[in-house]
């Protein structure tokens, strides 16, 4: 359904590029969740900010294709981008207080969704979906977001996404700074909606949540695809030194000791080093590793593999 190309994206700073995507190419299959995860900084809210169009104004896309059905995002107009959004593919976003008008309640604002983007107005729908993710639709369509807790104004914004019957949901960190339960039914939820054949894309550092709910795994380091596979083989079997440290690092729901992340800082993306971009912090490094920059090959970006 949508397919990256060799996509490098920089951030224009005061005298440098921060190069944020490098050489980026991933495929997303119709019908599965694919979990992007990586340490903050990776470059995973950059990538879904790419494909909805939604990038930062100081964003410049080197190179590479974003293909949704042989369609190049990259290539399009504002306003085909516009009707691509919410039409074609829809989003959550973290921190959902920020994401609703204060001044509407809301059931006014899934209607007028649905109402800006040409889609007809359908109060029946609305009320199926937030029945659909556990809420009660008299109470939430007459609420004002102040008047909902985090949790509720989270599953009413997943609710307002699937207004317009989209084919690509993005859930980016869905379920920050909420607490477990919370966390945990939300998930829930997901998995049920996932249960319809809708294609997600799930942003998280949650891995148990991966664990659960995804289909595929890509493994993003500093703005690079280190490892991409099925969930179960990435997690009972991972290949790339830094998705060990980055799996060996969650935290034991046993008590048990976590085990230390990778040494050292993440390289300086203004310029990037030669080679591979783990190296510096692999334990398993070799000098190869430090001339050559190795191909996603097989799944895994290691020369080991």
């Amino acid at each position: 359904m949508l397919s990256i190309r060799n996509l490098s994206i920089d951030y224009q700073l005061p005298g440098a590029a921060l190069s944020v995507l490098q050489n980026v190419s991933l495929d997303f299959p119709g019908g599965q969740v694919t979990a992007l995860i990586g340490e903050s900084g990776s470059g995973k809210t950059t990538l879904t900010g790419a494909i909805l169009g939604l990038l930062a104004s100081n964003a410049r896309v080197r190179a590479g294709r974003l293909l949704w059905k042989d369609e190049n995002l990259l290539e399009q107009t504002p306003e085909r981008l516009r009707q691509f959004r919410w039409r074609q593919a829809s989003v959550v976003f973290q921190a959902a207080q920020g994401a609703w008008n204060p001044s509407l309640t809301i059931g006014q604002q899934m209607l007028d969704t649905c109402a800006d983007h040409g889609f007809p107005a359908h109060q029946p729908r609305r009320e199926m979906l937030l029945q659909q993710v556990r809420l009660t639709p008299e109470r939430v369509i007459a609420a004002y977001p102040h008047q909902l807790s985090g949790g509720m104004r989270q599953r009413a914004l997943i609710a307002m996404s699937l207004m317009l019957e989209p084919e690509l949901l993005i859930l980016d960190e869905p379920t920050t700074a909420l607490d477990l339960i919370t966390q945990s039914y939300i998930f829930d939820i997901l998995a049920e909606i996932h249960q319809s054949g809708l294609t997600m894309i799930l942003v998280t550092h949650d891995l148990a949540a991966v664990a659960r709910l995804a289909d595929r795994v890509a493994v993003l380091y500093a703005g690079t695809v280190v490892e991409v596979g099925p969930a179960g083989e990435i997690f009972e079997n991972p290949r790339h030194p830094y998705t060990q440290v980055l799996i060996r690092s969650a935290p034991d729901v046993h008590g048990g000791e976590v085990a230390r992340g990778a040494e050292g800082l993440p390289p300086d993306l203004r310029q990037r080093p030669p080679g591979c971009i783990f190296a510096s912090r692999c334990s398993q490094v070799i000098e190869r590793c430090r001339a050559e920059v190795p191909p996603l090959k097989e799944g895994v970006a290691c020369w080991h593999w």
